[in-house]
């Protein structure tokens, strides 16, 4: 079973980290795109929306940070720990997602790189699809109700 918990600083450093990592040379393109530098994306993460750590059966798996807006739940970034992936807690992860923000937002969109096909498979697996939505150079917006069963 998913559990969330606000992270705590090192965490947030974690995370924060990972997903530089995880971004690569496609960083500083969808940053820009965006109009941000990587201090001014750095100050975005820390003030808007919420991180949190991510247990499943008690066990840390890795972190995500959410944004509700308007009535979308927007996730930022999903990182599970490469040795936690497969087993079936970024499915359990969403489902959590979705049975919380239920009721409260329409849509359930993501930002996911064109250069992940095993990302974008997952998630087309659990119901996301392509939006229309422009966004940067590398990336594609997914979106799914959170009604949609998985």
């Amino acid at each position: 079973m998913i559990h969330f918990a606000p992270a705590d600083g090192k965490q947030r450093d974690e995370f924060f980290a990972m997903m530089l990592t995880q971004m690569g040379c496609e960083a500083d393109g969808a940053l820009g795109y965006l109009g941000l530098t990587r201090e001014k994306f750095e100050t975005l993460y820390r003030t808007v929306g919420e991180v949190r750590a991510v247990d499943d059966d008690g066990v840390h798996v890795g972190y995500v940070w959410i944004e509700l807006r308007d009535d979308r739940l927007h996730i930022h970034g999903i990182i599970l720990f490469p040795k936690k992936r497969g087993q079936g807690s970024g499915t359990r992860l969403i489902q959590a997602l979705c049975r919380e923000f239920e009721g409260r937002a329409g849509a359930v969109e993501l930002g996911v790189q064109v250069s992940n096909p095993a990302a974008i498979r997952f998630y087309e697996r659990l119901g996301f699809e392509d939006v229309t939505e422009k966004t940067a150079p590398g990336f594609r917006i997914l979106q799914r109700s959170p009604h949609s069963r998985v």
